[in-house]
């Protein structure tokens, strides 16, 4: 039995990284809303004319194994979702 199920999640925004965390949180709970915790693995931002243009993040998303009696719409635990 699995303590957890894990999702990778890279989402970016042209805000701040805050909002680029939170875009990848907001996406991940669309389909489950049992998440543990998100790790976020890397921060990375895009130029253009000497300004930034988009703040990216990569993150691990943790969730709560899903109960065999209910019926779930998870994410793919094997799949990276970009947005």
């Amino acid at each position: 039995m699995r303590n957890a199920d894990e999702t990778e999640i890279s989402a970016t925004s042209e805000i701040s990284f805050d909002d680029a965390v939170k875009r990848g949180i907001a996406f991940a709970t669309r389909t489950r809303r049992d998440i543990q915790s998100a790790w976020v693995q890397e921060q990375t931002l895009t130029q253009r004319d000497g300004r930034i243009d988009k703040f990216c993040v990569s993150m691990t998303v943790t969730y709560a194994p899903a109960r065999a009696d209910r019926k779930s719409t998870r994410l793919n635990s094997s799949h990276r979702y970009h947005l």
